[in-house]
């Protein structure tokens, strides 16, 4: 369970889920001082994947039926 998040809002259609990620992951990085590790998206939104590669680290992409389409929660968990 992450006890700081940051809940970020991107609908854009021409940006890869990867795209979206990273750039939720940089502001998390911009305003908490740490990397992420987890990212929360809506079911539909997770093309087949747990994993997305941002800079040189993994961040878990997890599906989550709470989280609205084009809504990603990044934060820490473990």
């Amino acid at each position: 369970m992450m006890d700081i998040g940051l809940l970020w809002y991107d609908d854009d259609p021409k940006k890869t889920l990867e795209r979206k990620i990273g750039e939720a992951a940089e502001r998390y990085r911009q305003r908490f001082g740490a990397q992420p590790n987890v990212c929360h998206v809506h079911g539909e939104k997770t093309e087949d994947r747990r994993q997305a590669t941002i800079g040189n680290r993994q961040v878990a992409v997890i599906p989550n039926q709470a989280i609205r389409p084009h809504y990603f929660w990044v934060g820490l968990e473990g």
